[in-house]
């Protein structure tokens, strides 16, 4: 056998010699067997086995598990929840909603259009109310070809927001002559 080294320029021997004789068979392990009475019995290939062990301890005290979780109470965003364990005894955590949300669809018409630049269109949406800022989609239809003529025609839209109670108003640079199908996300 030969242990080499490289110093980065050439491999040099640190070590070299003829092999030795082959030495005596090693002993291993076949199996590990546990007991009924939780010892391991341990069989080497050699034939020979050990037992070992116990390797069970002693019982332990009585655990405590939950008997039962639920929401005690909610103040805004925010619910707490109680814990009860088989000792009796209670623990709490909150967990903090994301925000509310409220979805709607509507359409824009293309008849109801006014103004000469910027162009102006009032929506009436129930449910809606004038603190929302509203993140407004289109809705597609589904015959690629209208598609097509209403996402051009929805490009025109700058802008859109809520006055008052149910009413959206949106802004265009140019007024859309096809109804425009729409979705709004509000966050409350």
């Amino acid at each position: 056998m030969a242990v080499k080294y490289w110093n980065g320029s050439e491999w040099l021997d640190l070590a070299s010699g003829e092999t030795g004789p082959q030495g005596p068979a090693g002993n291993g392990i076949s199996s590990v067997v546990l007991n009924p009475d939780y010892t391991l019995t341990i069989n080497y290939t050699n034939g020979a086995s050990t037992t070992v062990g116990p390797i069970r301890g002693e019982q332990g005290e009585q655990g405590v598990g939950i008997t039962s979780i639920a929401k005690t109470s909610t103040s805004g965003l925010i619910d707490t929840y109680t814990i009860t364990l088989s000792d009796g005894t209670t623990t709490t955590f909150t967990v903090t909603n994301g925000e509310r949300k409220a979805v709607f669809t509507a359409t824009i018409l293309a008849a109801d259009w006014t103004g000469s630049g910027p162009y102006i269109n009032n929506v009436t949406i129930s449910g809606l109310v004038s603190t929302d800022n509203p993140i407004m989609d289109l809705m597609p239809s589904s015959t690629y070809l209208t598609a097509q003529s209403e996402i051009s025609a929805y490009g025109n839209i700058y802008k859109a927001e809520c006055t008052t109670d149910g009413a959206l108003v949106v802004y265009a640079v140019s007024a859309p002559i096809i109804d425009l199908n729409i979705q709004l996300l509000c966050v409350r």
